[in-house]
């Protein structure tokens, strides 16, 4: 089945249904305070989202993997036209910051990890199909070797004064408050149902 535009926004939009709460009470390391969905060509969605026999967006989800990628933010629209690449395969693209584990594309399990590459700018959420057969998985981060098995889905913007171990444990009002502020910024980031 191809994967057409439409169907592309929806496996997004269940991709940050199914991460973008954990994001926001800061299970993954930051504490997101807002999202914009990355206009990528569909067949960047499909080279991740290729689980034989799904129907739903949602099937489609469930065998994938979330990630970040921290990059300036004059990198943010050649990666949203192309999607992320590895330096140096048919590309003028340059190793920006060593490649200590290989070639390819590095991206963090926790968004702490990305933070600094982003020098500023919202990280990149990405997908990765899981397993990914191109992933050197190193525990907090990994290097993926074929671009075909990452794709950047949203931009995060998240919040600089909050370190991940002050949101570990929060009481349940701070909880609901989190839940109805990632309700709002799932509406503004243009999703049709908050989840």
């Amino acid at each position: 089945a191809v994967l057409r535009r439409s169907r592309a926004t929806g496996v997004a939009e269940a991709f940050l249904a199914r991460h973008g709460e954990d994001l926001f009470v800061g299970r993954h390391g930051i504490v997101a305070t807002g999202f914009e969905r990355l206009n990528v060509p569909p067949e960047l969605v499909r080279s991740v989202f290729r689980a034989p026999g799904c129907r739903t967006a949602q099937e489609l989800v469930r065998g994938t993997r979330l990630a970040f990628h921290g990059t300036p933010a004059e990198n943010h629209d050649s990666i949203e036209r192309m999607g992320l690449v590895v330096p140096g395969q048919g590309n003028q693209v340059r190793v920006a910051n060593g490649a200590a584990y290989g070639q390819g594309v590095y991206v963090g399990f926790s968004g702490a990890m990305s933070i600094s590459y982003a020098r500023g700018a919202p990280l990149l959420l990405c997908a990765l199909p899981n397993p990914a057969p191109s992933l050197k998985d190193m525990k907090t981060f990994g290097v993926v070797g074929d671009a075909r098995d990452v794709v950047p889905l949203f931009k995060v913007w998240y919040d600089r004064e909050v370190a991940p171990c002050d949101v570990r444990s929060p009481s349940s009002a701070v909880r609901q408050h989190r839940r109805a502020t990632w309700q709002a910024k799932w509406r503004e980031a243009g999703c049709r149902a908050c989840p």
